[in-house]
C-alpha cells in the first residue's frame, strides 16, 4: 500500500512539472532554460515555480538575483 501511494505521488508530481513546463511554453513561446547564468545558477525548476503555485518562492529567488547582480 505504501509503495502504491509513493508511486501515485511521484506520478502526480511529474504531471505537475509537465503541466508547468507546458504553461511556461505557452506564456513565453519556449521552454525554461536548463540553467541561468552567473552570478547565480538556477535550474529550470526555478522558472517553473510561478506555474506550480509557488509565486512567493519565485519572487524571493528573483530578489536574491537582483541583489547579487547589483553588488557585483
Amino acid at each position: 500500500v505504501r509503495e502504491a501511494a509513493n508511486l501515485a505521488k511521484c506520478r502526480h508530481n511529474l504531471r505537475q512539472l509537465a503541466l508547468a513546463a507546458a504553461a511556461h511554453d505557452a506564456a513565453h513561446r519556449r521552454l525554461p532554460p536548463g540553467v541561468s547564468g552567473s552570478p547565480t545558477v538556477a535550474s529550470a525548476h526555478v522558472f517553473l515555480l510561478p506555474y506550480l503555485e509557488e509565486e512567493p518562492r519565485y519572487a524571493r529567488f528573483n530578489r536574491r538575483i537582483a541583489a547579487s547582480e547589483t553588488s557585483a
